[in-house]
């Protein structure tokens, strides 16, 4: 069962679920019981439930409708052309459900926007928000928003 879950969490992205359940799986193939005491065995089990609610947690937010609108883009976050190009990539990258991507694309988006002013912080939180809880539905209609509507995928 360790080594199913350390598979899955891997490809959802929940490392620290993968790690934890690498851990116990590691253990429980050990052959060596002087190594592995049942105290050790409930701390690790312990560390992969824990790790596992909070996944779990996550995941049950998606559900969770966000009462807070999002807030509108500025005129220039719809007039600047570097800053539309990387919006263009970062919609793309959610489009694609592909983290790596994003990850590689946001921080650039964050650093051009607050050079210009161009996007509330606020606008820029929510969309992070949705990123990290993989609410590419709703993380891919901020981008929009924020690009005015033009050119997103």
């Amino acid at each position: 069962m360790a080594h199913s879950l350390k598979g899955s969490a891997a490809n959802i992205g929940a490392t620290e679920l993968s790690q934890h359940a690498f851990a116990l799986e590691d253990a429980c193939r050990e052959e060596n019981d002087a190594q592995h005491s049942p105290a050790m065995l409930d701390g690790l089990v312990a560390s992969v439930v824990a790790a596992l609610s909070r996944v779990l947690a996550s995941i049950e937010s998606l559900d969770a409708p966000d009462a807070r609108p999002v807030p509108q883009p500025s005129d220039a976050a719809c007039s600047d052309p570097s800053l539309k190009t990387l919006l263009t990539q970062l919609a793309e990258g959610i489009d694609r459900a592909d983290p790596e991507a994003i990850m590689k694309v946001m921080p650039a988006v964050k650093r051009q926007a607050a050079r210009y002013n161009a996007i509330d912080p606020s606008i820029l939180k929510t969309l992070e928000a949705q990123v990290d809880r993989y609410d590419y539905d709703q993380a891919l209609e901020t981008v929009r928003k924020l690009n005015c509507d033009k050119g997103i995928p």
